[in-house]
């Protein structure tokens, strides 16, 4: 999402930090879940809400902050 010396593309930057929450417990996918969570939480609350837990299960340190 925020590549340098491409364009900006949220829809592949979503899917690719999809990518890294299934590979779960592997590192990067808590960082993942959360930056997930933050582009989610306005229009889809339930989503936001599962990938944030998730991040807080990885003990990614921001989410355990929330």
């Amino acid at each position: 999402m925020h590549g340098e010396g491409v364009r900006r593309n949220e829809r592949k930057g979503k899917e690719a930090w999809r990518r890294a929450v299934q590979l779960a417990p592997a590192s990067g996918a808590g960082e993942a879940a959360y930056h997930l969570a933050s582009l989610l939480q306005r229009k889809h609350a339930g989503q936001a809400q599962a990938y944030l837990q998730l991040a807080q299960d990885l003990q990614f340190e921001y989410a355990l902050e929330n």
